[in-house]
């Protein structure tokens, strides 16, 4: 009799015991891995006009397996956080990758309408000893020689900056043909002095000129809340 309520004192033990390890698992189990999100891919040309009627043909994550069945057109839901790369579809196809770690993702896609239209693809060669002059006016007194003052161009649909030294008189030089919408920022150490929109098109061009306010733009301060 003794035995059997030992065996029994054991059993409820070890029941105890599972439960605390599989409670402990549960609070131990990232969000992440519960947690989905909605993507939504925005297919672009170099113009930074919409491509319609593109298709998610695979996009396949690192833990999660493919997931284009959650699409409907560019827009998935449901979709697990993870890594993931890949492949739209028209005429031709392009492939990306996505970082998905927030309910809402925007995944925006450079792509040649050419090519993603009608399966056509045109190269532009970048013309022999290609130079563009440009100045800064008025040219402002460097700080120090530690932090020069210099231009970044940013282009609002794609991810190849171009950084642009500048000359004491305010001076500057662009050695790469640019075509389409950039954001000129002109920057001294931590300092943004100005900003600006530019487009470049096709024809000749001649030198630019950046004017300079009298005031730098205003700055937005994020600061989030202290939590006890």
């Amino acid at each position: 009799m003794q035995f059997g309520k030992a065996v029994i004192r054991a059993a409820l033990c070890e029941n105890r015991i599972m439960r605390k390890v599989l409670s402990t698992l549960v609070l131990l189990t990232p969000v992440s891995a519960f947690a989905q999100a909605t993507v939504t891919i925005h297919v672009i040309d170099k113009d930074g006009y919409a491509i319609e009627r593109c298709h998610v043909d695979r996009f396949e994550g690192r833990r999660h397996g493919d997931m284009a069945s959650h699409f409907n057109g560019t827009v998935g839901t449901n979709i697990p956080y993870d890594i993931y790369t890949f492949t739209l579809k028209r005429a031709s196809s392009v492939l990306g990758t996505a970082e998905v770690f927030s309910r809402e993702v925007l995944v925006t896609v450079p792509a040649s309408r050419g090519e993603m239209e009608a399966g056509m693809s045109a190269d532009i060669a970048m013309p022999a000893g290609y130079l563009m002059r440009g100045r800064i006016e008025p040219m402002p007194p460097e700080k120090s020689e530690i932090d020069p003052i210099w231009i970044r161009l940013s282009p609002i649909h794609g991810d190849r900056k171009i950084d642009i030294s500048v000359d004491p008189s305010g001076e500057f030089r662009i050695y790469q043909w640019l075509y389409g919408r950039y954001v000129l920022s002109v920057i001294q150490g931590n300092d943004v002095l100005h900003v600006q929109p530019i487009t470049f098109n096709f024809g000749t061009r001649p030198g630019f000129v950046v004017k300079l306010p009298d005031q730098p733009p205003a700055v937005i301060t994020v600061q989030e809340e202290k939590r006890n």
